[in-house]
């Protein structure tokens, strides 16, 4: 996976130079350590290598055991289905079931007859992408009529958070030392870290059942493009 390496810029605090600088109170022979905080921001490009959808089944019946027994009969088709296209075992996981009654009224608002609807719903992550649409389609075909949320993302988030966070630490130190030498001091060692992590997954579809949709063979399946930033505040020593 080829990693883009973009260091983002962000304006410098307000008071730059010796508005940056303060105090720090410490146990050094009863002297102050002068400090410098700045922030640094470092945001790498990835390209998604897997993806996690939730695919599930609704089913609306009159009698609620027979509604829950065809559709717990469909979910083991579609499990099956997607194992025997090469999802593993470890990366289906029932995230849903419920099964809650559907009134119907007249006009004078009298109940006139109750149906029951069961949703059954699974969050399944596709770790080889170019078998996406196959796997959706394999669904769809095993009895699925739910199919939502799918959102590319990484195998590995912690190696690219660690890329990120290298780089913005890298930023940090330069900005640092910019504002030491501006100070007329010399940049000393490092008080304390902050981090904040941002980005996640790329949805394609924020929410609602597309089922139908991805049966179309016209329905664009493309991962994009994910961006991880890493903004850091960073104090350090100055002399």
């Amino acid at each position: 996976m080829k990693h883009k390496l973009i260091v983002i810029s962000i304006l410098m605090l307000a008071a730059i130079g010796l508005a940056a600088c303060g105090t720090t109170a410490a146990s050094n022979g009863g002297s102050e350590i002068r400090t410098v905080s700045v922030n640094g921001t470092g945001t790498i490009i990835v390209k998604p290598d897997m993806a996690i959808v939730n695919i599930g089944v609704i089913t609306d019946g009159e009698d609620a055991d027979k509604a829950s027994s065809e559709n717990a009969g469909k979910v083991e088709q579609i499990k099956a289905a997607l194992l025997e296209l090469g999802v593993a075992e470890k990366d289906i996981r029932t995230t849903n079931f419920s099964v809650y009654p559907m009134q119907q009224y007249d006009e004078t608002g009298q109940v006139t007859s109750v149906q029951y609807r069961v949703d059954n719903s699974m969050e399944v992550k596709v770790r080889e992408l170019d078998n996406l649409g196959m796997i959706l389609d394999g669904a769809i075909g095993a009895g699925a009529n739910s199919i939502y949320g799918v959102q590319f993302d990484l195998a590995d988030r912690e190696s690219a958070n660690g890329q990120a966070i290298e780089a913005a630490m890298q930023n940090a130190l330069v900005r640092a030392e910019v504002l030491a030498s501006a100070a007329g001091a010399e940049l000393g060692e490092i008080q304390s870290v902050s981090t904040y992590l941002y980005g996640g997954g790329v949805p394609m579809y924020a929410a609602g059942g597309m089922a139908e949709d991805a049966a179309r063979a016209d329905v664009p399946i493309a991962p994009g493009e994910m961006q991880i930033q890493v903004d850091v505040t960073v104090i350090y020593a100055i002399d």
